[in-house]
């Protein structure tokens, strides 16, 4: 699976690159339908030999490689996509219905992708030109194979209709599920993003307000329910002011990015580590005992007393309170850890109340 998966993000573009979901659907669909047209180029000139068809999935063949390598290569996204549209409405779809039997052959279901496709990708004004065009071009083919049977070409024989089928059904098939197996897998992907945006603190990296504030809410629900345990430390970075008002605060916002990886990399991934505001930052420690949390709260205030920070190299002391939870309501239990942060300034920063 994780071949296919690199083999995708080759096709329409990895997730780190800074392409729009619907571009990536474009770059997917336009690289099925040339491996379509070659399967189907090989199949008229070799096994079932029928030269306008062949000449035709040629064309589509060589014209969709042009396609794909101007929106994949060349960035020219929306140009790529007006063409496409345009060569399948008018030029591609028609000639294949013309070719092989209209509503008795399967070129009858790509419309059904087309359709979709253009909803998916186009915006705006050119969605409803787009859409509205390819469904009088799939109309006018009908009448005129009502009106006209004599223009459509039919196959050889039972044998090559229902061959032609099978085909066409097969890849159409296989367009769709690539079609959907896409869409999944792209709004999985910029869902995570968004609900990381939401939960994360864009300058220190570690977790927001807001996420604290959810995570807080379990814990003390699985305290009133279970009698878990779990304990709080905040963290005031002492003098911050100063830093600022001295070196500017693009040092001090590199020194806050700093302390963030510094206390993810120092704490226990099961810790919720946010930034609370400023320089200040909380960390809940579920199934923590009191004790424990003060060993581990000594431990960081001696790591970072000890380490350089900034562009300036400049050394930080921590001021800590903790506090173990013990059944007191959301805002009591953030003021009273506040208070023990307080006293450890008040007794003279660097130190750690409880």
């Amino acid at each position: 699976m994780a071949r296919f998966y690199r083999l995708l993000d080759f096709i329409m573009g990895s997730q780190e690159e800074e392409i729009p979901l619907q571009y990536r659907f474009l770059n997917i669909m336009q690289f099925v339908t040339i491996l379509s047209c070659t399967a189907c180029f090989i199949e008229n000139t070799i096994i079932d030999v029928d030269t306008y068809t062949a000449f035709l999935c040629a064309a589509g063949m060589i014209m969709t490689s042009w396609l794909y390598y101007l929106s994949r290569k060349k960035k020219q996204q929306e140009l790529s996509a007006t063409i496409s549209f345009l060569f399948f409405s008018l030029i591609l779809l028609p000639g294949f219905w013309l070719l092989n039997g209209g509503t008795h052959s399967g070129i009858f279901f790509y419309y059904f992708i087309v359709f979709g496709v253009i909803v998916i990708i186009l915006q705006g004004f050119k969605r409803i030109l787009f859409f509205l065009l390819n469904m009088a071009a799939f109309i006018c083919l009908i009448m005129i194979e009502y009106k006209f049977p004599q223009y459509i070409i039919d196959s050889r024989s039972r044998n090559g209709a229902y061959s032609d089928l099978v085909m066409d059904s097969i890849i159409v098939i296989i367009m769709l599920s690539v079609m959907y197996f896409s869409i999944a897998r792209n709004y999985n992907y910029e869902h995570k993003k968004v609900k990381e945006l939401l939960e994360t603190d864009e300058l220190s990296n570690c977790f927001n307000r807001r996420y604290f504030g959810k995570r807080l809410d379990q814990l003390i629900e699985g305290h009133q329910i279970q009698g878990d345990i779990f304990s709080i430390m905040l963290i005031d970075i002492d003098d911050f002011k100063e830093v600022n008002d001295r070196y500017g605060h693009t040092e001090g916002d590199i020194m806050i990015s700093e302390i963030g990886d510094f206390l993810k990399g120092n704490l226990s991934d099961k810790y919720c580590v946010a930034r609370y505001g400023g320089d200040e930052f909380i960390v809940l420690m579920p199934d923590v005992s009191l004790n424990t949390a003060i060993s581990v709260a000594d431990k960081l205030r001696q790591k970072c007393s000890e380490s350089r920070w900034g562009e300036n190299e400049l050394g930080l002391t921590l001021s800590i309170g903790v506090i173990e939870y013990e059944g007191s309501t959301k805002d009591d239990i953030i003021q009273e850890v506040d208070n023990r942060m307080y006293g450890a300034k008040m007794a003279g920063k660097d130190q750690i109340g409880f």
